[in-house]
């Protein structure tokens, strides 16, 4: 974005967050490191994918993508491990993978819905653009909250939480982004008045 202000904020975010993981001890720096470096090079390799010019890769880059989300949940699933590994590492592994795929096909799902005939406008006046991410906010926190125990009694706690993942993206892509449409009305009758 060429907005100074945005780009302050999300220089600030990329900076605090790593920082803060290390400060309440869940992350070490190496960890931070790897991921600052992985999430640079994603960036260089998957924005021009992103663009409306190289669009027509995006296709191809999201069943690439669910092919390696399956292969990495089939590996930590029935993938053969060491007696002594450590068991708290495996268990994130696992947890990780389930995520991943349930992730990644919430954004398929969103993507195609968006590229066939979601099109929403993001424009609004300022307080109600405070107001969507309030409620945009509250709403995915829901979904993740409220149905973590109902999901994992049905699906089990490894596909509940990929199921869950799910409907996050979903929710936040797809069934959030409708009510934009409302919000950009808000300033409009304000505008008017």
């Amino acid at each position: 974005t060429k907005n100074r202000f945005v780009c302050c904020i999300c220089i600030a975010i990329a900076v605090l967050v790593p920082f803060s993981r290390m400060y309440v001890g869940v992350h070490t720096p190496a960890d931070v490191i790897t991921a600052a470096a992985m999430a640079v090079v994603l960036i260089f390799l998957f924005r021009p994918v992103a663009t409306e010019k190289y669009k027509i890769w995006m296709p191809v880059l999201l069943p690439v993508m669910l092919a390696c989300a399956v292969a990495f949940m089939c590996y930590v699933t029935f993938g053969s491990f060491p007696e002594d590994m450590d068991a708290h590492n495996m268990a994130s592994g696992v947890k990780n993978a389930y995520t991943l795929l349930g992730a990644l096909l919430g954004l398929i799902v969103v993507y195609i819905c968006d590229e066939k005939w979601l099109k929403f406008d993001t424009k609004a006046i300022w307080w109600a653009q405070i107001c969507k991410i309030i409620l945009g906010l509250l709403i995915v926190l829901a979904v993740k909250s409220g149905m973590k125990a109902p999901l994992n009694a049905v699906f089990g706690e490894n596909m509940g939480r990929a199921v869950r993942y799910f409907l996050i993206v979903i929710t936040a892509g797809i069934a959030w982004p409708l009510s934009f449409k409302h919000f950009g009305k808000l300033g409009k009758k304000e505008a008017t008045q």
